[in-house]
């Protein structure tokens, strides 16, 4: 079965949330990922020194915005690729904030 991307972001919470809150508060912000592709669509993680929630939808105004394929989305969650290939491909647009955008991808990083 595919993953959804509503598994993918409960997956990624639970790796934000297994992470010591003074972590999580080095990268504390909001974060919008725009999902392209079939079973795509906008996600938005927020990241607190207290916690994580994730959001249908991109309300929240965000310090960083990822754009990826589903399939992307997939293989960089799965470990099977590798954030940086994706953007120098140009397959992951980065628009906002960088040094967030870097230390939310130590966070997410599959254990």
């Amino acid at each position: 079965m595919a993953e959804t991307l509503e598994s993918i972001f409960a997956d990624i919470r639970s790796r934000v949330l297994r992470k010591p809150p003074a972590v999580r508060a080095g990268a504390a912000a909001t974060y919008r990922f725009e999902i392209t592709g079939e079973g795509g669509g906008v996600m938005t993680l927020v990241v607190e020194a207290g916690g994580a929630e994730v959001e249908t939808g991109g309300v929240r105004p965000a310090a960083v915005q990822f754009r990826l394929s589903m399939q992307d989305l997939r293989d960089l969650a799965g470990g099977r690729i590798r954030p940086f290939g994706l953007v120098l491909s140009g397959r992951l647009k980065i628009t906002g904030n960088l040094s967030l955008a870097m230390r939310l991808g130590d966070i997410l990083k599959p254990e």
